[in-house]
């Protein structure tokens, strides 16, 4: 049996050190009690906000800016998706070792950078958490960028604008700069409803990088809502292709043609001379991109003289019937001259605008008064913009003057004096082809065609036409604008270009005009600037443009001809008009 060697002087001293340990182990305990809820309570949101940035990301979802389509839901401009090379220079320039990596040099060669110039321009950016590097990449270049691991540089999708037509249809649709942002045409004009609005979500990664939670969408993107244009793509093709050919064979400085759907108002063609590729950005010139159908002022010349004429029909003064003598052919006015190329003797109103007499038309134009010409070219278009909206356009130019010269009057007569833009003249005409009603403008396809306005009387626009059909008939002056099986009625103009002083000796070659003149359907001008050689009238160089369009336009609507098909009639293949002084 063993003696216990315990005394009672061991058992206080037990006690006291069990003691020790548990309130010291109570006082542990409730520090971490207290430091967990002080965590919990006042450094929760921190806490929260490091984890993460360690397992969650925040990712943009790109939205598409709004696609633009022709009247029959053919696509003229579509935004593709591409992807651009973004740097976090902070992260970056944290291993000064990277620009001497193999990946390094292999990411510069890709893009076709130098590596130091590179570095060197991240290295002045070391203040910011983003920089492109370089945007819209191609194809390749993304394939190739994907294998690269740097850290802070990553790739971002974005969107590039593409136009399918090309210069075919750029005047209209403009572009957009590298932002998605319309610069020019269309692009710029409904740029608010072509935008779009990109989105974020949010997704949880482990330290692998992988996916652990379903993501979660922090702001829905809004893509671009769609835009459909009145712009028919396939005789847009065929009023390029004819207005390019007339303005390389005629060697002109320019030209322009717009077709419009008299019913609607809409405008199916808009095309210049010369124009541009939106998709090559080397070719963005002022002078390429600029609509010359909207802004270029011209003195539309003699196809002023219909306008003139409806305006004596207006008056009540005069009627079909009337005639008027031109003898001998000239007459002086303050010292001035107005002549015809011959003496054409006594002529009706058809046959002043069939040979396109000066003397007759402004003999009209001065038995008239001053604000009757002027209202009627009011009443027709001319002054006011067409409506549509379009950037840039010019509303034209007619001097407001409360006492004319004669003279003044005389050339006002035949397209001298006032300024229009291709467009105003082919509106002109269209309301003389609805028998006298106005109706607005459009680009943008419309729901509803709006019914328009009366401007001048009925009887007086198809008496105007009546005229017209003349000109592209036996002993006019526009055979060649003449289209087979169909009757056609307009105007040829060839206006003289004015320069310091007075004018020059450079000529706009214009023919507007309607068909089928029974009943017309579509209205269309040609205008070619500064066509060079022998050839410079409208009937010789706009007039063929104008056949080859509109046959293109008839045919294309099923429009059913309205005249027999005498080839006897077409058999001159050009017309030699005799000199006039650029007056027709």
């Amino acid at each position: 049996m063993t003696a216990n060697t315990d005394t009672p002087a061991t058992q206080p001293v037990i006690a006291w050190r069990f003691y020790f340990v548990l309130a010291a182990l109570l006082l542990l305990l409730g520090g971490l009690v207290v430091r967990a809820g002080y965590i919990q309570v006042y450094e929760k949101q921190f806490l929260q906000f490091q984890g993460d940035l360690r397992t969650v990301r925040t990712t943009e979802l790109h939205a598409q800016r709004g696609d633009i389509y022709d009247r029959n839901g053919e696509p003229l401009a579509v935004s593709i998706p591409v992807q651009a090379l973004w740097v976090d220079p902070k992260v970056f320039l944290e291993d000064p070792s990277i620009r001497n990596s193999h990946q390094w040099l292999r990411l510069c060669q890709i893009i076709g950078r130098k590596p130091a110039d590179l570095y060197h321009s991240i290295a002045a950016k070391a203040g910011k958490r983003f920089e492109y590097i370089q945007r819209q990449l191609t194809p390749n270049q993304i394939n190739r960028l994907h294998s690269i691991d740097i850290p802070g540089i990553d790739l971002l999708a974005e969107s590039k604008r593409y136009y399918p037509t090309a210069e075919v249809t750029s005047h209209v649709l403009g572009f957009t700069n590298i932002d998605d942002v319309g610069q020019e045409g269309l692009e710029m004009a409904f740029n608010q409803w072509l935008s779009s609005q990109d989105g974020k979500r949010q997704i949880i990664r482990d330290r692998f990088g992988r996916a652990i939670d379903e993501p979660e969408t922090l702001q829905a993107m809004q893509p671009g809502k769609p835009l459909y244009l009145t712009i028919d793509k396939k005789l847009q093709y065929a009023a390029y292709r004819e207005l390019k050919q007339a303005v390389m064979t005629h060697q002109a400085t320019s030209g322009s043609a717009v077709l419009l759907d008299i019913e609607s108002g809409d405008i199916l063609a808009m095309v210049n001379q010369p124009t541009f590729n939106p998709n090559d950005t080397e070719q963005r010139h002022s002078y390429r991109y600029r609509n010359r159908a909207m802004t270029d002022l011209v003195e539309p010349g003699s196809t002023v003289k219909p306008l003139v004429m409806a305006a004596a029909l207006e008056s009540g003064r005069y009627h079909m019937g009337d005639h008027i003598d031109t003898s001998p052919g000239h007459y002086t006015l303050g010292g001035r001259t107005v002549r015809d190329p011959v003496n054409y003797g006594e002529m009706d109103l058809t046959g002043i605008i069939r040979k396109s007499s000066n003397v007759g038309i402004s003999r009209i134009a001065l038995s008239l008064e001053n604000n009757e010409i002027i209202n009627t070219l009011f009443k027709l278009g001319f002054g006011a913009d067409s409506g549509t909206g379009f950037p840039g356009e010019n509303t034209g130019k007619i001097a407001a003057r409360r006492r004319w010269s004669e003279f003044e009057v005389a050339t006002l007569s035949f397209g001298y004096g006032i300024m229009a833009t291709p467009t105003q003249l082919a509106r002109a005409y269209a309301i003389l082809g609805s028998g006298g009603v106005h109706k607005p403008l459009a680009l943008i396809k419309r729901d509803k065609v709006p019914s328009g306005q009366s401007v001048i009387s009925e009887s007086t626009a198809r008496s105007v036409v009546s005229m017209m059909q003349s000109v592209t008939e036996s002993g006019g002056t526009a055979l060649q604008a003449a289209i087979p099986g169909y009757t056609v009625a307009g105007k040829t103009g060839t206006a003289r270009k004015a320069v310091r002083g007075g004018y020059g000796d450079d000529y706009v070659a214009i023919f507007v005009g309607v068909a089928p003149a029974s009943a017309p359907r579509f209205s269309l001008v040609v205008m070619v600037d500064e066509p060079k050689g022998e050839k410079y009238y409208g009937g010789d160089v706009a007039a063929p443009v104008f056949s080859r369009v509109m046959h293109q336009a008839l045919m294309e609507y099923n429009i059913a001809p309205d005249k027999a098909h005498h080839p006897e009639e077409l058999a001159h293949s050009e017309v030699v008009l005799p000199e006039s002084g650029g007056k027709l």
